[in-house]
């Protein structure tokens, strides 16, 4: 059991470390007239070759801005169905990794914030998204943010594995 006076502009979490990968709960309520009664936080161990799946893929392509260029949010659901947690297998293979479009430039992570990823876990290799963090059991969300010239008549996205839903919402000046 933990007490504490918790101060409500803050955001708690509880963590433990096992096999060297620090887990985290979801963030602890703070209002003491609905105290958190069952936080749990669920460790596991490591595998290179755990599965991950992709179970959804969500595109949101902007208009062209006023240089030509269209925005692209490109958001994956990332899935670990197993118990154990993906780990990469070495300093220089990713746990998880997914080619990009050709076209794309600047790519980034979309909103540091919002994102289940450090930019620091992301690495941008040519064409493609590596991720070097490990990813535990259940779903991660990775939302990434490129852009891509707004005269493509064809913009295609590459895929090494196939995501169980896909959308694509563009948005078109007319």
């Amino acid at each position: 059991a933990f007490r504490f006076t918790a101060d409500t502009s803050a955001t708690y979490l509880l963590s433990a470390r096992y096999g060297g990968i620090e887990y985290f709960s979801q963030p602890v309520a703070t209002n003491p007239a609905r105290p958190d009664t069952a936080v749990m936080v669920i460790v596991a161990d490591t595998s290179s070759s755990a599965p991950v799946l992709v179970r959804q893929r969500t595109l949101l392509i902007s208009r062209p801005d006023e240089s030509g260029t269209r925005t692209v949010l490109d958001w994956f659901v990332l899935g670990n169905p197993g118990e154990e947690t993906r780990v990469a297998p070495d300093t220089v293979r990713p746990a998880w990794g997914t080619p990009l479009p050709p076209e794309a430039q600047n790519i980034e992570l979309a909103d540091n914030r919002m994102s289940q990823f450090s930019p620091d876990a992301l690495v941008f290799r040519g064409d493609s998204a590596l991720i070097f963090a490990p990813l535990s059991p259940g779903d991660k969300e990775l939302m990434l943010e490129y852009h891509i010239p707004g005269t493509l008549r064809r913009f295609l996205v590459p895929s090494d594995r196939i995501a169980d839903s896909v959308f694509v919402l563009m948005e078109e000046p007319s």
